[in-house]
């Protein structure tokens, strides 16, 4: 974000609550790291320690530099994890290929 010059007071505070979010976690074998990025820039965040959906965010932390730089870490050109990213790809691949997936709402092109 500094390199894109994206980042000031607002970022930094983002990243504070992030810090925050995490500080406290314990994460032990099997443990669960969910990220929800919605359309406005929002980053939620819910940990499990099983295999079930947390059904509420640990945090939200509402900045779209910070959520897009998340996201990009994950699956951008160059991500953390290479296995993440194709994990995420084959997981999503399969789930598009699913008979019942259906786009619902208005879609303009």
């Amino acid at each position: 974000m500094k390199s894109e010059g994206t980042y000031g007071d607002e970022e930094e505070k983002a990243i504070q609550e992030i810090r925050e979010a995490f500080k406290d976690q314990y994460f032990p074998p099997g443990t669960t790291a969910f990220y929800r990025q919605s359309p406005d820039g929002t980053l939620g965040l819910r940990f499990s320690k099983d295999e079930t959906i947390p059904e509420h965010e640990y945090a939200v932390i509402k900045n779209k530099p910070l959520s897009e730089a998340v996201l990009e870490t994950m699956i951008g050109e160059i991500p953390v994890s290479p296995a993440l990213k194709e994990s995420l790809a084959t997981r999503f691949y399969e789930f598009l290929k699913n008979d019942d997936f259906k786009i619902i709402g208005d879609c303009k092109s």
